[in-house]
């Protein structure tokens, strides 16, 4: 979010910067279209990873994460940051939905275990957002100038150095592979149409366990975005007015942090939930 807010805090700032008109309004439709992505998708890549294999849609995650910010490193323009934003949501939708499968495969002999192995999941997903927002603030207070670099103009190389931390994490899950033997399910769930699954679908939404569990975690999750995305804009938008002690009083390292901050306590929340409150 610091990575994604601060450019336009900063428009005009930088020699060859771009400013973006109206930055709340297409702001609020690239960071949203994320989700949207995200959503849209991990139902049918899901679906897909359970068929024909987790392992490669693991893979896709970073792989799709890796392009979108290096095309953002390289324009302002709204409808391509866009299409950069709806890159990253099919990274989580490929990434996220095929890890939980795998997890739940995995300890399926154990429901304490599994409740275990998701909690820490959990854990390592919002540290690893924790350390994106510091990470990111970093990032752009470091390399957020624009600047020529082999003849590239990059806008933002905040971003192509971003691009780094999905190789990394590519490498990582790529040599975790080779020591995980997964069960193929093509040869073993029979194929089925495009109605029969939008019918199977269809049955997991209308059933009373999801009902009355999807609005809560849907309004959970819309405060949630809502306040991440509006904080560190209002924590570093430097055109309100001056000496004010919260809005613009932070560069993006400062806002980043502050918000990892609050992400630290959602992990502390979440390990204590798993470890010692088992089913």
């Amino acid at each position: 979010m610091p990575l994604l807010w601060t450019p336009a805090n900063r428009c005009g700032q930088s020699p060859g910067r771009q400013c973006l008109p109206n930055l709340v309004y297409p702001g609020g439709i690239i960071i949203g279209s994320f989700f949207v992505a995200e959503l849209l998708g991990a139902p049918v890549l899901g679906a897909w990873s359970d068929r024909v294999g987790r392992k490669w849609f693991i893979i896709l995650g970073p792989l799709f994460g890796a392009v979108a910010v290096l095309i953002t490193s390289v324009t302002t323009v709204i409808w391509l940051l866009v299409f950069t934003r709806l890159l990253e949501g099919l990274s989580t939708a490929s990434n996220a939905p095929a890890t939980l499968g795998y997890i739940a495969e995995a300890t399926s002999n154990s429901p304490k275990l599994r409740t275990r192995i998701a909690g820490l999941f959990e854990v390592g997903t919002i540290g690893g957002i924790a350390i994106g927002f510091s990470l990111g603030g970093w990032l752009w207070r470091t390399f957020g100038t624009a600047a020529w670099i082999a003849g590239i103009p990059f806008t933002s190389p905040a971003f192509a150095v971003d691009s780094l931390v999905y190789l990394a994490s590519l490498v990582v899950l790529w040599i975790g592979f080779h020591r995980v033997k997964e069960i193929r399910r093509s040869s073993i769930v029979p194929p089925k149409s495009l109605g029969e699954t939008l019918k199977r679908y269809w049955a997991i939404f209308r059933s009373p366990r999801v009902a009355g569990f999807a609005p809560a975690w849907i309004a959970i999750n819309a405060v949630l975005g809502i306040w991440i995305n509006l904080s560190a804009r209002i924590l570093t938008d430097k055109n309100g007015f001056p000496h004010q002690v919260l809005v613009g009083h932070f560069d993006s390292f400062s806002a980043g942090n502050v918000i990892a901050l609050y992400a630290v306590f959602f992990i502390l929340g979440i390990l204590a939930w798993s470890i010692f409150f088992p089913p």
